[in-house]
Order: structure tokens, then C-alpha cells, then sequence
């Protein structure tokens, strides 16, 4: 049984990750509204926070998703991340990502509202299951 409480969808995804000393740049072909899972090899550990752009692997547009991320586990095989904050517009697009991929995008509209929390002060969407992370100054610029 699939305890994941979010819609996943397998789409190749760019990905270029910044933990501040060190950066990455892979492939992740695992998505939802929560988090990712990006495959490869990292020396980070759980806890870690990192700035993601994410955009999709061949794609000549400009739209990326940019957020901020934690490390939920690393193994040897990639890391899973779930996301932490990022402004509306990158929301807006990781909806209609994941809608556009997955098998019952009806599903998603419940769990948009399930686990976020909008802070309207600063344009950001900050995840209720990281609110002590809210006061950590993230460059989302």
C-alpha cells in the first residue's frame, strides 16, 4: 500500500540545487505538491536546506519553479526533499506541472489545501509542516 499522502507524477525535471557550500545540478522524475525525490549521489544529510530551480528537462521556456527545500533522507540511491516555502507564481506553475501529469488531477485540488498555509505579507507560500522554519531568511529572489 502507498502510505505518500500527495499525488506523485513521474516527469524528467532539471534540477539545480544550492545548500549555500555546496551546489548540484541532476535530473528528478519524481514530483508532487509536497516535495520531489532526486536521484544520485549527495553529501548532505537529513535537516539540510537548500534553494531548488526546477524546470522541465527539455524545455525552452523560461518558466522554472524555484522554492526552498529540506532533506527529508538521503541514501545512496538520491535524496527526497519537501519543500519549505516559494512565491505564488512558482505554486501556481507546480500545480499545473503536476495536474498536467498526473492520473486524477481532480485529487490535487484537496491537497493544496490540506497541508499549506499562505503568508500574504510577502508574496510567499510557506508548508505548515516546516513552520519553525518561517523566520529562516531564504533568498527566493
Amino acid at each position: 500500500m502507498d502510505r505518500r499522502q500527495s499525488t506523485r507524477v513521474d516527469i524528467l525535471l532539471d534540477i539545480r540545487l544550492d545548500f549555500g557550500v555546496r551546489r548540484y545540478r541532476h535530473f528528478a522524475n519524481n514530483l508532487s505538491l509536497s516535495g520531489l525525490y532526486v536521484k544520485g549521489f549527495y553529501e548532505q544529510k537529513a535537516g539540510d536546506v537548500c534553494v531548488i530551480d526546477l524546470k522541465q528537462a527539455k524545455s525552452r521556456e523560461a518558466g522554472a519553479i524555484r522554492a526552498v527545500c529540506s532533506a527529508v533522507r538521503v541514501n545512496e540511491t538520491g535524496m527526497a526533499l519537501k519543500f519549505i516555502s516559494m512565491k505564488i507564481d512558482s505554486f501556481l506553475l507546480l500545480q499545473t506541472v503536476v495536474a498536467s501529469f498526473a492520473d486524477d488531477p481532480e485529487l490535487l485540488g484537496g491537497e493544496s489545501l490540506k497541508d499549506i498555509s499562505f503568508t500574504q505579507e510577502d508574496g510567499l507560500i510557506m508548508y505548515e509542516n516546516t513552520l519553525p522554519l518561517i523566520n529562516y531568511s531564504f533568498p527566493l529572489a
